[in-house]
């Protein structure tokens, strides 16, 4: 996956993604607020619970990325430098 509107097209980390999906949650549930029935009309509860849903998973991921990082610098695999 790339970033939107990046100058130069990047692979997105879990990490950012998770950020990315959190903001969407955000945004779904302003409208829900703001809003009843467009939100209704765009069925922002089902889309939110479902960036709510990918954000969790790829959090899940960012960890356990940073964990086989410092695990990989435990055990002297890797340096410090740079991260995951």
């Amino acid at each position: 996956m790339t970033a939107f509107g990046a100058e130069q097209a990047r692979t997105l980390t879990p990490l950012e993604m998770a950020q990315n999906a959190a903001a969407a949650v955000a945004r779904y549930a302003e409208l829900q607020a703001t809003d009843p029935v467009q939100s209704h009309v765009l069925h922002a509860g089902e889309s939110g619970r479902n960036a709510a849903q990918v954000a969790g998973s790829m959090a899940l991921v960012s960890i356990a990325e940073d964990l086989h990082w410092l695990v990989a610098i435990m055990t002297g695999r890797v340096e410090a430098e740079g991260g995951p």
